[in-house]
């Protein structure tokens, strides 16, 4: 469900997608990204692939992403603090 609100104030929809790990010794492992998309035309604003198996995970950082209301220039590094979070 989008949140119709901060799609307004941001013009960013996030999307949870699934892909094939390529990090070694995990190769072929389902993981779990999340995706930044301009809601205006559907350009791709922003991807981050293998984030987590743990899609759980991820869906808390679309929830995080869509409160936050940033900036598109921001999205990466609410990613890295999240990554950093999950994985300290």
């Amino acid at each position: 469900m989008v949140n119709t609100e901060a799609r307004k104030k941001t013009g960013m929809t996030y999307h949870v997608f699934s892909s094939v790990c390529r990090t070694n010794g995990s190769e072929g492992a389902v993981v779990y990204g999340i995706r930044a998309v301009c809601w205006e035309n559907g350009d791709r604003v922003v991807e981050f692939d293998d984030i987590s198996p743990d899609m759980e995970k991820v869906e808390r950082l679309k929830e995080i992403l869509v409160s936050s209301q940033i900036e598109p220039e921001q999205i990466k590094y609410i990613v890295e603090d999240y990554l950093e979070q999950i994985y300290s």
